[in-house]
């Protein structure tokens, strides 16, 4: 849109926006209430990766959403590392639930006392790797030269003090639990 409106080219931006993000904001309105939490999260960066994240799920027709109950103004974690966690978590997330007959995706932001709990799930195969070689450089479900996002999540969340992940399936479902501590 912005070379559109840089070379003054109305016509095509007007065709643009009608064709391509006019359907996508009448679908948000529809799933609105899915994301309508979005707004107690205060630090932009991390809105802008879940919210976009999500987004794309929707468009993927995996029945995505958000949830947070209370306002998240701090997280005491490097925004760039917990973008990249969140983005890996959601990315692998996203491609497990398209692999499902009825695919979700779920991401909530708990704020307790001490700790803000990120609680990603999405559903999943019955049988599915064990759980302890998803973390292992060089291990995919996906094919070869694709098997580096969750080493490298392991390998950031290990470079941070107060960052927990814990991941295990329950109830049909993949959960990964990522726990940032005051």
């Amino acid at each position: 849109m912005s070379e559109y409106i840089h070379t003054k080219d109305i016509e095509n931006l007007d065709i643009y926006f009608t064709n391509k993000i006019l359907p996508i904001s009448q679908g948000m309105q529809s799933d609105n209430y899915k994301l309508g939490t979005l707004q107690n999260i205060k630090i932009q960066e991390v809105k802008g990766i879940l919210s976009s994240k999500i987004l794309r799920a929707q468009e993927l027709n995996i029945d995505g959403v958000i949830e947070v109950v209370e306002p998240i103004e701090i997280l005491n974690m490097d925004s760039i590392k917990l973008c990249r966690c969140q983005g890996i978590i959601l990315d692998n997330a996203t491609e497990e639930a398209l692999q499902c007959e009825d695919p979700t995706l779920r991401v909530a932001l708990i704020k307790r006392e001490g700790t803000v709990l990120i609680v990603t799930t999405n559903s999943c195969r019955p049988n599915g790797p064990e759980l302890y070689k998803i973390y292992e450089k060089g291990f995919s479900t996906k094919g070869k030269n694709r098997c580096l996002g969750l080493s490298n999540l392991k390998e950031i969340v290990s470079q941070c003090s107060n960052v927990t992940l814990d991941t295990y399936i329950k109830d049909g479902l993949f959960v990964q639990e990522l726990e940032i501590f005051e």
